[in-house]
């Protein structure tokens, strides 16, 4: 979950978050492709390296976008920073799962029925 989406969500607006592969399903299946020697391990072993997902807002998503990364990796990655792309687009992430941050954000806050954000007391 990039910081921006994680203070958004702990702000009470889940709104206009956008999940995403962090290296694109296309970008996996070319390291698929590349592997010499076929084998359940090592279509496993790529498949857990790559498939990492994120959370991310619809700004760094179109930033994304703008810098032509939204299929590709960066034209320098070299398969091993899965990073790479946002990286590149300066994203950064905080090590929380979203459905983490959801429960923390139903913990301490209730809608009510204007779904406005309120904190529990």
């Amino acid at each position: 979950m990039s910081k921006l989406a994680y203070k958004q969500v702990l702000n009470g607006d889940k709104t206009n978050l956008i999940g995403e592969h962090i290296v694109p399903v296309s970008v996996i299946l070319t390291e698929l492709n590349k592997i010499k020697n076929i084998n359940l391990n090592s279509i496993s072993d790529t498949i857990k390296k790559h498939s990492t997902k994120a959370v991310i807002t619809k700004p760094e998503d179109q930033r994304l976008r703008a810098l032509g990364l939204q299929k590709p990796m960066p034209d320098n990655w070299c398969g091993n920073d899965i990073m790479a792309r946002y990286k590149h687009a300066k994203i950064d992430l905080v090590d929380k799962p979203y459905k983490e941050v959801v429960k923390m954000y139903n913990k301490h806050f209730k809608m009510d029925e204007h779904k406005a954000a309120r904190p529990l007391n």
